[in-house]
């Protein structure tokens, strides 16, 4: 995984939580926590951060990529504000990951491996994908997703009809336009 996640972990953590629990959390990692944006690193060092947050937090992994997602969103306009100028929609914001968010990303990161998004159903008020990753971070593209959609001051609800993680075969994530 790209060191900019892991720095975007940090800040988050670090706002919302302290920087005495960001550093708990590395110190029960065994990482040193030291990431450059550029860097790449073993996916499996973020997924043990995450499952540490989860439990110091009383949440489950899940809820911590639900919640860095929504929060990982708004540092990411704040990086990139021209990548969102461009859209003033929640799905016009979805539907571009594959074509223009993504490959902006690999041009920055030419590391970084991110998931593609099948669209399988939109209406007015729906947009259904299939989230396709070997790294099963479904419920960080929902955390991102629900960021987006407060970025462009719409609310919504996100949910998952099937997940890996309760034996689908791929993840569809549901999004409804609700206000």
């Amino acid at each position: 995984m790209i060191g900019m996640i892991f720095i975007t972990l940090e800040k988050v953590v670090s706002a919302e939580f302290g920087e005495e629990t960001w550093e708990k959390l590395l110190s029960a990692a065994g990482s040193d926590g030291i990431y450059h944006s550029l860097g790449n690193y073993d996916d499996a060092e973020v997924v043990r951060l995450v499952e540490l947050a989860a439990q110091t937090l009383e949440l489950t992994p899940a809820e911590v990529l639900r919640w860095f997602g929504q929060k990982a969103i708004v540092e990411f306009q704040a990086k990139w504000p021209e990548m969102f100028q461009r859209f003033n929609h929640v799905f016009d914001f979805v539907l571009s990951l594959n074509d223009i968010i993504h490959p902006h990303v690999r041009q920055l990161y030419p590391n970084a491996k991110v998931p593609h998004f099948n669209f399988i159903e939109r209406t007015d008020n729906v947009l259904v994908i299939e989230y396709i990753s070997d790294r099963g971070m479904c419920a960080l593209a929902e955390g991102l997703t629900l960021g987006a959609a407060q970025t462009f001051d719409q609310t919504v609800v996100v949910s998952q009809p099937q997940c890996i993680h309760h034996g689908a075969e791929q993840c569809h994530i549901r999004i409804e336009i609700t206000g």
